[in-house]
C-alpha cells in the first residue's frame, strides 16, 4: 500500500524519501516530501499549533514541531539508505530538554499573531548507538521582510536507533561518518533545563489515572513523545484541583505556572489501551513539578518529566546530567 502524506504544512520540504514499516500487519510506504535547502541555517518553518489553548500546549507544540523537523538535516545526497531506514523506522527519542525564551505573555502573542515558526536543527554529538541534536526556535513571517526573528525557545534531544522488530534493543548507527560530517556542536546555544535526577516518588504523590488512545500513538504503534507534553498539562490541572500543588503552579495560562524549562526521560513504550498511572509532586528545593508516568499492566516507568515554570531558577548543571540515560560522547 501507499500512503502519500501531505506534508505542505511542513512549508520547507522538496526532495522525496520512501521508506517500508511493517505497520498493522501491512507494509505502507510513506511518502514524505520536502523542500531543498541551501543549508541548516535556512531552518524548518511549522505552522503553529494549538492556538485557542496556546499555553496548555507549549511543551507539546515544541516536542512536536522538533518531532516533524529533525529529518529536514539529513539531506539525501548525503545520508545513505540505510541510516534513511534507521532514522524513520528504528530510531526512538532517548530524552528531550526544553528551555523557554519568552514569557508567557509573549508566548501567547507571538504564537499566534505569526502563523508559523522556524525551527534550526542540528547535529551536535554522535555515540556508537545514538545521536543528540540541538534545536532553535524562533518567529518567521514570510509577508513581512523586515520581520526580526525573536527567538522563542531552545531544545536538545537525543536519540536512539533501535532494532525495528523490537524498538527496544539498541544497535550500532549503520553509517556513523554520514552523522559525524553533519555535525554542528555550536551552531546554538547549550539549553539550560532542569536536572533529570528527581529522587523517589513520594509515598503522597497525587497519581491521575488516563487510558492511552489509538490517537496518542505513532506510526510505531507507541504513544508519541509529543503527547507526554499535554498529559503533563492534563495531569497538572487535576493535581492542582486536588490541592496537590501550590496555587500559584495551578495554570499555564499564568506568568507563575508557564513553563519556563522542563527535561523528559523516555523509558518505556506504553500501548493504546494500556492505562497510565501519572504520578504528579512538587520539589521545593529545586522549585520543580515532577510527572512520572507508570503502566499500570507491566508496574513499569515509562516516562519521567520534570519541569520548572514562572520566574523561579532553573537549578541546571547541563542538560541530562545526573541521569541514568546514556549520553553520546562529544565529537
Amino acid at each position: 500500500k501507499l500512503l502519500v502524506v501531505d506534508a505542505s504544512w511542513l512549508a520547507s520540504f522538496h526532495f522525496c524519501y520512501t521508506l517500508n514499516l511493517n505497520h498493522i500487519h501491512s507494509h505502507i510506504a510513506i511518502l514524505i516530501c520536502w523542500s531543498t535547502m541551501a543549508d541548516c541555517d535556512a531552518g524548518v518553518v511549522m505552522k503553529n499549533m494549538y492556538l485557542d489553548t496556546v499555553p496548555h500546549f507549549v511543551l507539546c507544540s515544541i516536542l512536536k514541531w522538533a518531532g516533524s523537523s529533525q529529518f529536514s538535516i539529513f539531506p539525501p545526497e548525503q545520508v545513505s539508505t540505510e541510516v534513511f531506514a534507521q532514522l524513520f523506522g528504528g530510531s526512538v527519542f532517548r530524552s528531550a530538554a526544553v528551555e523557554l525564551l519568552v514569557s508567557q505573555q509573549e508566548w501567547s502573542q507571538l504564537v499566534t499573531t505569526r502563523g508559523f515558526t522556524r525551527v534550526r536543527p542540528y547535529v551536535i554529538r554522535l555515540g556508537n548507538t545514538s545521536f543528540a541534536l540541538r534545536m532553535a526556535f524562533e518567529t518567521t513571517d514570510a509577508k513581512d521582510k523586515n520581520h526580526v526573528p525573536k527567538q522563542l525557545a531552545r531544545m536538545e534531544f537525543i536519540k536512539v536507533m533501535v532494532d525495528p522488530k523490537t524498538l527496544t534493543t539498541p544497535v550500532p548507527i549503520a553509517n556513523p561518518a554520514d552523522l559525524r560530517r553533519l555535525c554542528q556542536p555550536d551552531a546554538v546555544p547549550e539549553v539550560k533545563a532542569p536536572k533529570t535526577f528527581m529522587g523517589p516518588k513520594p509515598s503522597n504523590a497525587f497519581v491521575w489515572k488516563a487510558v492511552v488512545r489509538q490517537s496518542d500513538c505513532d506510526a510505531l504503534q507507541h504513544v508519541n513523545n509529543a503527547v507526554y507534553g499535554q498529559l503533563v498539562e492534563d495531569a497538572r490541572a487535576e493535581a492542582a484541583l486536588a490541592g496537590a500543588l501550590p496555587e500559584s503552579l495551578a495554570k499555564a495560562s499564568s506568568q507563575s505556572g508557564f513553563i519556563k524549562a522542563a527535561i523528559v526521560e523516555y523509558l518505556g513504550q506504553p500501548h493504546r489501551g494500556e492505562h497510565l498511572n501519572i504520578a504528579v509532586w512538587y520539589d521545593e528545593d529545586e522549585h520543580k513539578i515532577n510527572f512520572e508516568f507508570e503502566v499500570e499492566e507491566t508496574q513499569q516507568v515509562a516516562c519521567k518529566v520534570s519541569m520548572v515554570c514562572g520566574d523561579h531558577p532553573v537549578v541546571a548543571g547541563g542538560p541530562f546530567v545526573g541521569s541514568s540515560m546514556a549520553r553520546p560522547a562529544k565529537l
